[in-house]
């Protein structure tokens, strides 16, 4: 019979899933780990990037920092030594490289079903295929109609 343990505090709570669990032993460590990360992130990268970037895991050194769209991605990947020394200044925990990974729900829109351009621009493209002097970029944008239109 299960008995009901009203009085009990979260943090008595969370004392009885200690040592059990090896699971949530690392999760709560991990989020320990990267609080630090947290608290200082806004004075690290600069904004609007701070907004969009945003610190997820920290483990032996290596900070895996989730980013909203592959923009954001190329952005921090230029400028992951200047992070990196950032981090450095400042009295956070020693990192020696950042991992860069798509946020994990944007990951799933980001690749799913391809959306083509409206029938207006398809018609556009069509039609400007005809001014193109240049036989390579004449080729390629009637590839690109066709393409198109197999997609309608």
């Amino acid at each position: 019979m299960f008995m009901s343990r009203r009085n009990e505090r979260p943090d008595q709570i969370a004392s009885l899933f200690r040592g059990r669990n090896q699971t949530l032993n690392q999760v709560a460590q991990s989020a320990a780990d990267l609080k630090p990360f947290l608290r200082a992130w806004n004075n690290i990268v600069p904004k609007p990037a701070c907004n969009f970037i945003h610190p997820a895991y920290f483990k032996d050194g290596r900070l895996t920092v989730w980013v909203h769209s592959p923009v954001w991605a190329n952005w921090l990947r230029h400028r992951q030594g200047l992070i990196i020394d950032c981090i450095r200044a400042t009295k956070l925990p020693e990192v020696h490289s950042l991992a860069v990974q798509l946020f994990p729900e944007k990951r799933s829109s980001a690749y799913s079903e391809r959306k083509f351009p409206s029938p207006e621009i398809s018609q556009t493209i069509e039609k400007s295929v005809q001014t193109i002097t240049d036989p390579e970029l004449r080729e390629s944008l009637e590839r690109l109609v066709k393409s198109l239109k197999k997609h309608k």
